[in-house]
């Protein structure tokens, strides 16, 4: 016997110890729910799994779509990443859940023996319209290293190689600047030569050594 009677789902109890005690604890089955997992393709051109299954709610199911030879994940949907194009996913179960994974044909705009959307995935390629074609097979006819569909964001003149105007001198540094250091030079060689004439000591041809 305890020194009291818990609330029910409390874990934590005492009994004082003034003589044989007998403590006894029962423990019930929690009520848990189930709900129902289905997975499917669509459009074909692949497989999922698993397909389906029965799972305690708060179970975290892994998905493993595998492409038909060609293939590639092109999306998620019902799933807990729907923005992924990964081969593998996740669906929590907090109901009842349909998951879709829908599969697309390779293309290699590029020729580099890899598909279009692996590239972009790893980021070899950027894609700055967000189409899914890598910047690279889209025309530029200005040839500035942006593609046509961009040159008119607001960021296009950031990503554009900096060229100095016909007002910046060397280095970058303007007309004025380069002037007035110009002006600094010269007053500094003018002080120059005339304290060595003050001084008696001209300058002239260097002297022969005997």
């Amino acid at each position: 016997m305890s020194d009291r009677i818990p609330a029910a789902g409390e874990l934590t109890n005492t009994a004082t110890m003034t003589s044989d005690r007998i403590v006894v604890v029962q423990f019930v089955v929690a009520p848990f729910a189930m709900y129902q997992l289905s997975a499917r393709v669509a459009g074909g051109e692949g497989s999922i799994e698993p397909r389906r299954g029965t799972y305690p709610g708060g179970t975290v199911v892994e998905l493993a779509a595998t492409p038909a030879d060609g293939y590639h994940v092109a999306g998620w949907t019902g799933t807990d990443d729907d923005a992924s194009v990964a081969t593998s996913n996740t669906v929590t179960m907090n109901g009842n859940r349909t998951v879709a994974v829908k599969f697309a044909p390779d293309v290699d705009c590029n020729s580099d023996g890899i598909p279009d959307q692996r590239n972009l995935q790893d980021g070899d390629s950027a894609d700055c319209n967000s189409n899914g074609v890598p910047d690279e097979c889209e025309p530029d006819a200005d040839g500035d290293g942006l593609i046509d569909a961009c040159d008119d964001r607001d960021d296009s003149a950031m990503e554009r190689p900096e060229v100095p105007g016909p007002g910046l001198g060397l280095c970058g540094v303007g007309f004025a600047e380069t002037l007035v250091f110009s002006l600094i030079a010269l007053g500094f060689l003018h002080r120059r030569v005339r304290r060595m004439l003050l001084a008696g000591d001209r300058p002239g041809p260097p002297k022969k050594r005997g």
